[in-house]
């Protein structure tokens, strides 16, 4: 469980970081829309990088209770990484999003 908490720690700040750092750069356009583009344009190397994630730890499912640890971090990381995805095009865009602003 620790291991599987580490390493989405790791992936989910860094997936933060890249759409961050993406809205930073752009210049052109309104707050709000500058969240939409930063969010949309990273949506696929995230969206890749996690299914190519789970995509690879679904062979440790099918161990079971033979070997414990992979299979913990495995079902540990899926649903991390499954769930990360909801704070990632959810929570992050709310808090970005720019309340009252001037047309």
């Amino acid at each position: 469980g620790y291991a599987a908490f580490l390493l989405l720690s790791g992936l989910v700040v860094n997936a933060s970081i890249f759409v961050i750092c993406d809205y930073n750069q752009l210049r052109r356009g309104r707050p709000n829309q500058r969240v939409i583009k930063a969010i949309l344009g990273k949506a696929g190397p995230i969206l890749l990088s996690v299914f190519s994630t789970v995509l690879g730890l679904v062979p440790f499912l099918s161990e079971g209770d033979k070997e414990v640890f992979w299979f913990s971090f495995a079902v540990g990381t899926i649903s991390g990484l499954v769930a990360s995805l909801v704070g990632l095009f959810v929570v992050l865009p709310v808090w970005m999003w720019e309340r009252g602003q001037s047309k």
